[in-house]
């Protein structure tokens, strides 16, 4: 007993401090102030344009999918499946692409997208 009693004193100050942190994300919320997540949320959920594109270079995966509103196990299901381009193997966990591949590709799918 005398020792969870010790781990009790020992621990209220952190439980003191949570209890303010709390209180303050609700004065947050209360405020409107958006939280760190609706921020990366924000940052994370638009889609880019085709101007946002380079015109030459090379692309990682994590730069490609959001252009096409997929995420990355999509791309790489694209990759495999020959609906999107090969990429250059750069090193043992490091993949590119042309950046005029991607624009070849978003070319030929929204050509694909109009005559449907």
């Amino acid at each position: 007993m005398e020792r969870n009693a010790a781990t009790q004193q020992e621990n209220t100050p952190a439980i003191a401090r949570l209890v303010e942190i709390d209180k303050d994300c609700l004065g947050r919320v209360k405020a409107g102030v958006p939280s760190g997540a609706d921020q990366r949320q924000d940052q994370t959920s638009t889609i880019p344009t085709y101007s946002d594109l380079p015109a030459t270079g090379f692309l990682r995966d994590k730069q490609i999918y959001p252009f096409f509103g997929i995420g990355r196990s999509t791309w790489w299901k694209w990759v495999r499946a020959g609906r999107a381009p090969a990429g250059i193997k750069l090193g043992a966990r490091t993949t590119v692409w042309r950046a005029e591949d991607i624009r070849a590709l978003l070319d030929e799918l929204t050509a694909q997208g109009s005559a449907a």
